[in-house]
């Protein structure tokens, strides 16, 4: 059977290429929602039972190891109370955002770390000069399971067009994990079912 030397069907370059992104492959994006749920509010329209979101997505690494106020590459991170919104993606003057509080002072917020997955977020986010902003569990000193906010200076919708500014909005705060396919897991378990398949039929 002749051959051609030197000449390595692009199939197999193709099959190479996918193995190493699976077999190097490290940093997942995961994304978590979080619920505000409103119980105290010193000024502003009755809110109090009102439950306000958020999410953010940052690199898998963080849950290697379980812990309090961990660091994590911030890939979003987004809030939205009322008619305010901080976003990380888009800060001043696209949105409220200008920056984030964590175990470090002005920086990144912190993680706490539970059985695998984030429980809770610490440190806060803020405006340019400082207002509107949401304070998280505190960064420092951390206590495990104190998942509290406080958000201050917020607009929120009256009847329209009317705005209101709500202020010292305090309450609980829940983290929860979205479920999201393994893309490349998938993949990588198709890869490995295709050349089990063609052996079998060779």
């Amino acid at each position: 059977m002749n051959s051609v030397k030197g000449r390595v069907p692009i199939r197999y370059l193709i099959a190479s290429w996918l193995g190493l992104l699976c077999a190097t492959a490290h940093a997942v994006p995961i994304t978590y929602d979080m619920y505000f749920e409103v119980e105290e509010i010193i000024k502003g329209p009755d809110l109090v039972g009102a439950i306000f979101t958020g999410s953010f997505t940052v690199d898998d690494a963080v849950l290697e190891s379980d812990g309090l106020n961990k660091l994590a590459d911030i890939l979003a991170f987004r809030i939205k109370m009322g008619e305010t919104i901080w976003d990380y993606l888009q800060p001043h003057p696209d949105s409220a955002f200008g920056g984030f509080r964590g175990p470090g002072g002005f920086g990144p917020p912190g993680f706490d770390v539970f059985d695998g997955e984030i429980v809770n977020v610490r440190g806060g986010v803020f405006g340019t000069g400082d207002f509107p902003f949401v304070d998280f569990s505190s960064a420092v000193n951390p206590v495990p399971g104190d998942n509290r906010f406080n958000a201050n200076y917020l607009l929120v919708k009256l009847a329209p067009p009317q705005l209101a500014v709500v202020s010292h909005v305090v309450g609980d705060m829940r983290v929860v994990r979205v479920s999201e396919p393994p893309t490349l897991a998938l993949l990588c378990a198709g890869l490995l079912g295709l050349g089990v398949m063609r052996r079998r039929r060779a």
